[in-house]
């Protein structure tokens, strides 16, 4: 009595490519046998390279100059005693190591920042965040409010994935981290240790590739009682070949603008701003009688709530000429108008303004002014730094603010370049953490940029919303 046999053994097949891994299924019955070969072809895969990317330098903005002019740049680059301070009312700027491999494909990026604060410090003062571009005033990307961790033992190490902000090689070689002290107690925040660590791969992403190329043979074999020996072999060979290919992860891509819903887009200065999401209502019919059809609850859609368009302008001008020259020069004052404009339907909700000047200004106590909003922050004696919280924005209604800075004496600088920041808020007026939106300056066709105030050159005085009309001070008359 024969019985039928299943059997499957591996075989490596090694050649000038990459091995092929053979497995192969024999059905071996009293009057034949079937056999099934699977192979598989390993793809050469891609190595995933996790590196440390360490700070190489830093600005603070309250001393004006870079750490690496004092050799303090140690400060940061390890778990030890030392740390570096922020003061209030001042941010300082860190930069990486970029070496990332320009044809590299980015999978995570993250920060690790290891800090703590003074005792006293107040809940909400710390900002932290990242961009791009000059170190001096590093365009943001993406901002969040960490927690504030007060004394010397409760120094914490924590992690920030910003991935989604930093899908390229270019992105995270020009990588700035910004800590922002916001604290009106006077308190500093202190960094020990700060790092970035990047995981990438050069070419494919790893993995094996089937060729599924399945070939079936049957072979009829001898019955062991049968006298006589078949000599027709049949031989079906069908093939199929595919080749799974990685699909990719699709990711944000990050600019320096916005939208509301903290989507990045590049595409306009008009940004849409969502309301509330529409409800659906349902309308009852009268009930059934008997022998009657069915009859269903129909749903009634509410009416879709009408969305909110801001743009965010910044404008700049000469407020007072000291060196009467007609261009802009160390020792004259400028003076920066800020608007928001809601050009859409719907009604925005209220909103937070944040904006740093130049390193190479310094904030005139008493300056600042708003329409549509409270200041929060920039008329202080020791202010370097303008906050308003913005009121609801309805159709058509525009929220305004100003303020002027005066250009440092002994600046060095070829231009000044300044960009207000706007963020929605939750009902305690604190931002969302979601990216905030950049403003425009009008006088480029490039959106959501900078504004950029060169010296040596001639700023021509226009009105404002807020000083109507702006009238230039001969200097005696002028307080700064």
């Amino acid at each position: 009595m024969h019985r039928a046999q299943l059997r499957f053994f591996f075989t490596l097949v090694r050649g000038a490519g990459w091995p092929v891994l053979r497995l192969t299924l024999l059905l071996l019955l009293p009057l034949g046998s079937w056999q099934l070969a699977l192979p598989a072809t390993l793809a050469d895969p891609a190595t995933t390279q996790t590196v440390t990317l360490p700070v190489t330098d830093g600005y603070d903005t309250k001393l004006r100059k870079r750490l690496s002019e004092d050799g303090k740049v140690y400060t940061v680059q390890a778990s030890d005693d030392d740390y570096w301070e922020t003061d209030a009312s001042y941010f300082t700027a860190f930069q990486f190591r970029g070496d990332i491999p320009a044809e590299a494909t980015i999978h995570a990026v993250r920060l690790v920042i290891q800090h703590h604060e003074e005792e006293g410090i107040t809940g909400n003062a710390l900002r932290w965040d990242i961009g791009g571009g000059a170190l001096q005033n590093p365009a943001v990307l993406a901002s969040q409010r960490p927690n504030v961790l007060k004394g010397d033992r409760k120094e914490q190490r924590v992690e920030w994935d910003v991935t989604a902000w930093l899908n390229t090689s270019a992105l995270v070689n020009d990588l700035k981290f910004v800590i922002r002290n916001e604290d009106h107690k006077g308190k500093k925040t202190r960094l020990n240790y700060l790092f970035a660590v990047v995981a990438y791969t050069i070419g494919d992403d790893p993995t094996a590739t089937p060729t599924n190329t399945a070939t079936q043979t049957a072979t009829e074999t001898p019955d062991p009682t049968a006298t006589t020996t078949p000599t027709a072999v049949t031989t079906a060979t069908p093939t199929t070949t595919s080749t799974n290919s990685p699909t990719p992860t699709s990711t944000a891509s990050p600019t320096q603008a916005a939208s509301a819903t903290m989507s990045p887009t590049a595409t306009s200065t008009e940004t849409p701003v969502p309301t509330a999401p529409p409800s659906a209502t349902a309308t009852p019919t009268e009930p059934a009688t008997p022998g009657s059809p069915p009859i269903t609850a129909t749903a009634t859609p509410a009416p879709t709530p009408a969305n909110a368009e801001l743009s965010i302008t910044k404008r700049d001008f000469l407020f007072h000429d000291a060196d009467a020259d007609n261009v802009v020069s160390p020792g004259d004052v400028l003076f920066y108008e800020i608007k928001i404009v809601n050009s859409g339907a719907g009604t925005a909700p209220e909103m937070r303004l944040e904006d740093q000047p130049d390193s190479n200004t310094r904030l005139i106590s008493g300056s600042v002014q708003a329409i549509g909003g409270t200041i929060i922050q920039g008329n202080g004696a020791d202010d370097s730094y303008v906050i308003m919280s913005v009121d609801p924005l309805p159709s058509g209604a525009t929220a305004a603010i100003s303020f002027r800075v005066s250009v440092d004496p002994a600046s060095g600088a070829t231009h000044l370049q300044n960009q207000a920041w706007v963020s929605l808020v939750d009902e305690d007026g604190q931002p969302t953490g979601q990216a905030p939106l950049a403003s425009d300056d009008p006088a480029t066709d490039t959106p959501n940029d900078p504004t950029l105030t060169p010296l040596g050159e001639s700023l021509l005085i226009q009105e404002s919303i807020l000083f109507l009309p702006f009238i230039q001070s001969s200097g005696a008359d002028y307080e700064g």
